[in-house]
């Protein structure tokens, strides 16, 4: 009997040590180690830059800045207001909500936004016609099943002992 509980600690030990290096291995580092700021870097390539990429972003303070993106650095990006033509610079970690659009190749993107933000993108999917992209959902989607399915052999192996 301990045996058997000792090689099913040890199989849930292995599998989850391999899962966590995939999952160590899909985070950013450096400047970008927040999820939040990744996020929006990714929607900020995915929708461009120059005069066909609107972006409207709100702040952590509550203040809204819109306009297109004039140029994405690496800590922070460039918003120009097409009716003033005043360019903003918006630091990743102050974004608390992104939405975008791409007008020439029809990209569309949305970070932050909270329960609300979700239920569009659900309604969204299941509503014929306009198919909607994922920002990048593949990766937790796809450590989720890495686990189910480590804890599938660790109970096959756990059974032939």
């Amino acid at each position: 009997m301990l045996k058997r509980v000792l090689t099913i600690v040890v199989c849930g030990l292995l599998m989850e040590t391999m899962m966590a290096a995939d999952a160590w291995a899909l985070q950013p580092a450096g400047p970008l180690a927040n999820p939040q700021t990744a996020r929006v870097r990714i929607a900020l390539q995915r929708v461009g830059t120059r005069t066909d990429a609107l972006v409207a972003v709100r702040l952590r303070d509550k203040s809204v800045v819109s306009g297109w993106v004039a140029g994405v650095g690496p800590e922070s990006f460039q918003v120009t207001d097409p009716h003033t033509g005043v360019q903003s610079a918006v630091r990743f970690l102050d974004v608390s909500r992104l939405a975008g659009a791409n007008l020439v190749s029809g990209d569309t993107v949305q970070c932050g936004g909270g329960i609300r933000a979700k239920l569009a993108k659900a309604i969204a999917v299941i509503v014929p016609g306009r198919q909607v992209r994922s920002n990048s959902l593949l990766g937790s989607t796809a450590l989720v099943i890495g686990i189910v399915i480590g804890i599938l052999i660790a109970i096959i192996v756990a059974k032939s002992v």
